[in-house]
């Protein structure tokens, strides 16, 4: 019976522990082309989407054994277990996060600056994409451009500008995936700094000398945690500004089928 338990234990964490290696290791075989021209910019972006996926590894190899065993008691078996396992491995990081954090520290001043020191990491890791992604955009725009000169001038036929409109409008999807990817963690770990530094209330505060109360209307007093949320915006709105060079791109596309028919 304990030999049958060690292995569905085993079958439970496996699938969960190969789809974190996947997510941690896989990046360079999705998004590092070596011919694509724009390379380098795309670089501190999948550096980030690693940094991200490694950072919560841990807690998500524990997240999907919770998870394997709620899958088992509400499915009364180990298929349910391993449904479970599946889920938890996405939620049990993030869920873990907020726990581990608050039996860690002994006041709101301690959790608040462990829960920041995270989120500065994650701020510097996002600037950098954030930066990345500029030069991506005007990478982009700079292929783009060669192009439609190159086919003004007739150096190149129209069939040819078609066949490279088209390579770039497939790389800038591939890119397009990427920055969502990026995005889409960011959001995760802000949104589990920001509800975890609120669970600071819970928890008694420093006895220290007291300080003068803050002037009326005055902001709050800014934080990394904050910070990073405000990072996320404006990457966010680079995401739609590349996402509308693709859109001006594609247009030009369709002009050209149209008369190349």
């Amino acid at each position: 019976m304990k030999k049958l338990t060690r292995n569905v234990a085993s079958a439970i964490l496996a699938p969960s522990m190969l789809f974190l290696s996947a997510c941690a290791t896989g990046l360079e075989t999705r998004y590092d082309e070596p011919t694509d021209v724009c390379r380098y910019a795309r670089q501190p972006l999948i550096q980030t989407e690693r940094a991200f996926n490694e950072s919560i590894l841990v807690g998500a190899g524990t997240g999907a054994a919770i998870g394997a065993g709620a899958g088992a008691l509400i499915g009364r078996d180990w298929r349910g277990a391993l449904i479970g396992a599946a889920a938890g491995a996405i939620t049990g990081a993030l869920a873990g996060y907020a726990k581990a954090k608050m039996d860690q520290a002994r006041t709101r001043e301690q959790l608040q600056a462990s829960v920041d020191a995270d989120a500065n990491r994650d701020l510097q890791q996002l600037n950098r994409s954030n930066d990345a992604l500029h030069q991506l955009i005007d990478c982009r725009n700079s292929q783009i451009a060669q192009v439609t000169a190159q086919f003004s001038s007739k150096s190149i036929s129209r069939e040819q500008a078609l066949a490279q409109y088209q390579l770039i409008d497939q790389q800038m999807l591939t890119d397009d995936k990427l920055i969502a990817e990026v995005l889409g963690k960011a959001d995760e770990r802000s949104a589990t700094y920001v509800s975890t530094r609120a669970m600071s209330t819970q928890l008694p505060p420093e006895i220290a000398t007291p300080e003068p109360p803050p002037a009326p209307n005055a902001p709050p007093a800014p934080n990394a945690t904050v910070a990073l949320v405000s990072a996320q915006h404006v990457a966010a709105a680079d995401q739609e500004k590349h996402r509308e060079v693709r859109a001006s791109l594609e247009a030009r596309i369709q002009d050209i089928k149209a008369v190349v028919g």
